[in-house]
């Protein structure tokens, strides 16, 4: 007998009037209910039978039960008892399936990776991200000493609108910056905001991030001067890098870069900012 799919509207409605619950605002829980969007999703990431897939928030398991007919394995991590349950239960016999109950933000994916012996895998992250932790949970992927050779993430469309974002628009910042320095950004596909339960008060995107040849660990000191750059958006570069930098440094440096010294930090391209920040930081 085929399993039913978890993605539509009769199973998520069933599932919630069955166990006499609701989605969690706590836990950003909006249940996708279109099996198209969890399919182009998937087809998207390029995960294949040599891809160990780490899912953030399985929910249901409506992304889980595609992803499980492409890839070589799945790990998923979820914090909500109800729906460990109902994972647990629909895929006890999937011989590829880890599920691990906690909250995303206390695992340390090295020791996870270990113990599945998928340290040295083909690694993918695709997970359709709560909107509330985004950022935190974005950046532990990042600095984890596991390179996660890609991401297929589904974001806040004007999150996703940060990760692209380029110099002088509004949604130019410090994370545009290192997410742009770290990986090859592109939209996989857009999300209407009706293919969901509960439907969100926005639509999202998903955004695929290919890993470039360079460690979070190698940039962290560059990475730290653009959120000191970014920290007050509407102050000069010069009041911002006060914190860090005396005040004859900066000047010297924006003059050897030919900036201004009433120039924001949004208004600097990513060269112009390297450039400052090896001026800055030399010897």
């Amino acid at each position: 007998m085929s399993k039913p799919v978890i993605a539509s509207i009769a199973y998520v409605n069933e599932i919630l009037r069955t166990y006499d619950t609701h989605a969690k605002k706590r836990f950003g829980q909006n249940f996708i209910v279109d099996a198209n969007i969890i399919h182009k999703i998937v087809n998207t990431s390029g995960v294949d039978k040599e891809t160990m897939v780490l899912e953030i928030g399985p929910g249901m398991g409506s992304l889980t039960q595609e992803l499980l007919k492409h890839a070589k394995k799945v790990v998923a991590i979820e914090i909500d008892p109800l729906m460990v349950e109902l994972c647990e239960k629909h895929f006890r016999d999937e011989p590829h399936f880890t599920l691990i109950h906690d909250d995303v933000l206390n695992v340390n994916f090295e020791e996870l990776f270990k113990s599945q012996q998928c340290l040295h895998e083909k690694c993918m992250v695709v997970a359709n991200l709560p909107y509330y932790i985004t950022t935190p949970i974005l950046f532990k992927l990042i600095e984890s000493n596991v390179c996660f050779n890609s991401m297929q993430l589904m974001v806040q469309k004007e999150v996703a609108q940060r990760f692209l974002a380029k110099v002088g628009t509004k949604d130019y910042n410090a994370l545009s910056i290192i997410i742009q320095t770290l990986f090859e950004v592109k939209t996989a596909l857009e999300v209407s905001r009706n293919v969901f339960i509960p439907r969100p008060a926005v639509d999202s995107s998903v955004i695929h991030l290919k890993r470039k040849e360079v460690s979070y660990a190698q940039c962290k000191p560059y990475f730290d001067f653009l959120k000191c750059a970014f920290v007050q958006r509407r102050k000069t570069l010069t009041n911002n890098l006060k914190a860090t930098y005396d005040s004859e440094s900066i000047k010297a440096a924006l003059n050897a870069c030919q900036l201004s010294e009433s120039v924001r930090a949004e208004a600097c391209t990513h060269e112009q900012l390297s450039s400052l920040f090896k001026i800055l930081n030399q010897g």
